[in-house]
């Protein structure tokens, strides 16, 4: 069946994707977001728009990020998913924060938070806690809230039960200069 074969090039796209095959994973994402498009299931495309906007995102393809960003939003709105409209807040404001648009991904980020906290996805409030912090932490007055936020992902990475997710976390903020004591 058709959405049979989406989803399975979907995850064949992220093999690629994982495999460093940007234009395979280009090919088989696209594939499977008009077949999602036929069948109408706007929450596989959304997913699947989401993964092809990240592969762009880590190529550097901004402008082709933040369309397909969006356009996972409104589908992930529209089919009232809030715990796929916080991933895809948190990737635009990861992809804000590369760019130094350090304002624009802290509104992302608080958006995602508050979806991720509806949801109680603690691996979510890890990582976007994170990524707050350490954008806080490029500014020197925001330094207690960067401290703040590192606290507040190490409680929520520890609240995940995955020893690798707390490693990840803690030395990404010990990186960024943060410590977490």
């Amino acid at each position: 069946n058709s959405l049979g074969r989406a989803n399975t090039l979907r995850a064949m796209g992220d093999l690629q994707s994982r495999l460093g095959q940007v234009d395979a994973a280009h090919d088989l994402y696209t594939q499977a977001i008009a077949l999602l498009e036929k069948e109408q299931d706007d929450l596989g495309r959304a997913n699947a728009l989401l993964a092809l906007g990240d592969l762009q995102n880590r190529w550097g393809q901004i402008n082709a990020a933040c369309d397909l960003y969006t356009q996972a939003i409104a589908l992930f709105e529209k089919e009232q998913n809030d715990l796929g409209r916080a991933n895809t807040l948190k990737a635009m404001g990861d992809l804000q924060s590369r760019l130094g648009q350090i304002d624009a991904a802290h509104d992302l980020y608080t958006q995602a938070l508050a979806l991720f906290e509806k949801e109680q996805d603690n691996l979510g409030l890890a990582y976007a806690w994170t990524e707050l912090a350490c954008g806080w932490q490029t500014s020197p007055e925001s330094t207690q809230q960067a401290r703040n936020a590192a606290k507040a992902a190490v409680r929520y990475a520890r609240k995940t039960n995955s020893p690798p997710v707390l490693q990840q976390v803690q030395q990404k903020l010990q990186a960024a200069g943060l410590t977490t004591d």
